[in-house]
């Protein structure tokens, strides 16, 4: 997919991830390589931004995880009404 879908969570959740590589070229994606991914969100919040950090992979393999506060929590600022992601590749 181009770009990756949007991985909603919130801090604390725990997310799997299920990358599959169906390239023809030998390349690993951003956090190791083609397989599945679970990691907990600890202290971390916001929209982040995932990639390839291999020359032209750059501009083919991105997405945005948004990470909302954990349960209970209220932003730190006043929440928006509406979101967008947009998502500028180069």
């Amino acid at each position: 997919m181009y770009p990756g879908p949007t991985i909603y969570a919130r801090e604390e959740d725990r997310v799997v991830v299920n990358f599959t590589n169906l390239t023809p070229c030998n390349i690993s994606i951003h956090r190791q390589a083609s397989f599945k991914y679970r990691f907990t969100l600890l202290n971390q919040r916001g929209t982040l931004f995932r990639h390839a950090h291999v020359s032209w992979l750059r501009a083919t393999i991105h997405g945005t995880p948004i990470i909302y506060p954990k349960q209970g929590v209220s932003y730190p600022f006043e929440p928006s009404l509406e979101e967008h992601v947009i998502v500028l590749g180069i």
